[in-house]
C-alpha cells in the first residue's frame, strides 16, 4: 500500500531532495499554505529534474491495496468522489468492478455533467505509475495554485462552483487551508444565499458527492465528520418568487 506523507513533510522531502537542506527544515515546521507552495517553488526551480524524479518516488509506486476506509468509502452510493489528493489510492479502488466507477477524471479535464455519473476527479492532479510526474498537470507550487484558480483560464474554479452549489458534498479531511478553495467556498456560499432569497430554502435531499483528502497513516481527525448540504439550481417546477 505504501506511505503518503502529509503536505508539509512532503515539501520537506522535496526541499531535501533538491538540496535545499534549511528549506526543508521550515518545511517540515509549519503548516502555512503560502510558505509551503513557495517553497515547493523553490525546490522546483533548484533542480526540477530531481523534483519530479521525487515526487514520483513517493506517488508513482505501483499500487497493491489499499486502506479499509477507501473500499468501504467506494461501496457507498455516492454520484461521485472528488479529491485534492495525488496519491493513487482512490484511483486504484475505483478499477475494482463491484465499485461500478465509470471512470477516472482529472486537472485540467474536469467535465461537470460528469459529477452525477459516479466518476473520480483528482482536482490538483493524479500522478500515475505509467508517467512520470512532470507530464501530470499538478497543484502543488505557489504558481500552480495561482494558474489552476485563475477565473479566466482554468476549468477548475468553475467546476468547484458547480459542485458546492449543485450538490450536497459531504467532506472527509478537507479543510480551507488553502486561500484559493476558501475564497471559492464563500463566493458559493454567497450565490446560495442568492438563491434562498429568490426562491425560499431548497428542498432537502441525500448528500451526493464526497471531497476527500485522506490523512496519512497515524494521523486521525481533529474535527467530525460534516456534511455540508448545498442547493442544486431550482428547477422551473420547483421555483417560486417571493410575491412584492
Amino acid at each position: 500500500m505504501g506511505y503518503y506523507p502529509s503536505w508539509s513533510d512532503l515539501i520537506g522531502e522535496l526541499c531535501e531532495a533538491c538540496g535545499l537542506l534549511n528549506e526543508a527544515v521550515d518545511a517540515r515546521g509549519t503548516q502555512d499554505h503560502e510558505v509551503l507552495t513557495r517553497l515547493a517553488d523553490a525546490a522546483h526551480e533548484c533542480n526540477r529534474e530531481t523534483y519530479y524524479r521525487k515526487l514520483d518516488e513517493i506517488f508513482g509506486r505501483r499500487v497493491t491495496g489499499t486502506r479499509a476506509a477507501y473500499s468501504l468509502l467506494a461501496r457507498l452510493p455516492f454520484a461521485s468522489y472528488v479529491t485534492v489528493n495525488f496519491d493513487p489510492l482512490l484511483g486504484y479502488e475505483g478499477t475494482k468492478p463491484e465499485h461500478k466507477i465509470q471512470g477516472i477524471r482529472t486537472l485540467p479535464h474536469l467535465p461537470v455533467h460528469e459529477l452525477a455519473s459516479r466518476c473520480i476527479f483528482y482536482l490538483h492532479g493524479y500522478i500515475r505509475d505509467d508517467r512520470s510526474s512532470a507530464d501530470h498537470p499538478l497543484v502543488l507550487r505557489h504558481s500552480e495554485f495561482q494558474s489552476a484558480y485563475d477565473v479566466s483560464k482554468s476549468m477548475l474554479y468553475g467546476f468547484l462552483q458547480q459542485l458546492l452549489i449543485s450538490y450536497p458534498v459531504l467532506f472527509i479531511g478537507v479543510g480551507l487551508e488553502e486561500p484559493q478553495l476558501r475564497r471559492v467556498f464563500e463566493i458559493c456560499r454567497e450565490i446560495r444565499r442568492s438563491i434562498e432569497e429568490e426562491y425560499g430554502a431548497p428542498r432537502r435531499s441525500a448528500i451526493s458527492c464526497v471531497l476527500w483528502r485522506f490523512l496519512p497513516t497515524g494521523v486521525r481527525l481533529t474535527k467530525p465528520l460534516c456534511a455540508m448540504r448545498l442547493p442544486r439550481p431550482p428547477r422551473k417546477k420547483d421555483c417560486w418568487r417571493k410575491s412584492t
